[in-house]
């Protein structure tokens, strides 16, 4: 009888093997067969389920949002049934920032796809900025219901604060992946942005 195949694990393995490599090696070692003896698969394997490099490439920047998601959702749900709007985005931001193996490596990866897609075609198509655009709306929703509720400000412009907010997340993390700011001052910078955008009291 032949073996049944999960596809959609055969397709994380591969992912996540990519993701491996690129952590530890730059995006630029993330060749096809590098990554299909990381993932233990054959090239012809990987060409089959996604065609092409930018296509592999954009399959797993989706997937680093989706897991992103699913954690956020869990730290979301265990603040009980109505949590307020800071407290949503307090969840979020604490998602991304990398204060521990899974954010680091998360924000990590955001960072080098964020900067390949500068020069990489396939990583500019308009799938591959769905993390960074779905950040940013999520942040201007919620920044629209604090204002509705008499909770922030009404004289700020929701979206301009979620960009704002969006690039002090990436800017900060940045800065502390790379080593050269401390995790608790980059945490303290971007409390002070919440702050300024949705004060706690």
């Amino acid at each position: 009888m032949p073996k049944l195949v999960d596809h959609d694990t055969r397709r994380r393995q591969i992912i996540e093997a990519l993701w491996r490599i690129t952590v530890w090696g730059g995006l630029e070692r993330a060749s096809f067969r590098v990554i299909a003896a990381e993932a233990g698969v054959s090239v012809n394997l990987i060409q089959h389920y996604f065609g092409t490099k930018d296509q592999l490439l954009v399959a797993a920047l989706e997937h680093l949002g989706q897991r992103a998601v699913e954690r956020i959702q869990a730290r979301t749900a265990a603040l009980g049934d109505s949590p307020s709007e800071r407290e949503r985005l307090d969840a979020i931001f604490a998602e991304f920032f990398p204060d521990d193996e899974v954010s680091r490596t998360t924000m990590l990866l955001f960072i080098v796809f964020e900067a390949a897609a500068l020069s990489h075609t396939g990583l500019a198509r308009a799938e591959a900025r769905q993390m960074t655009a779905g950040l940013i709306w999520t942040i201007t929703d919620l920044l629209r219901s604090a204002q509705a509720g008499g909770r922030a400000d009404a004289a700020i412009d929701p979206n301009r604060e979620a960009v704002v907010l969006a690039s002090t997340l990436t800017s900060v993390s940045q800065g502390v992946v790379g080593g050269h700011l401390p995790a608790g001052d980059g945490w303290a910078a971007i409390t002070y942005a919440l702050d300024r955008a949705l004060p706690t009291g």
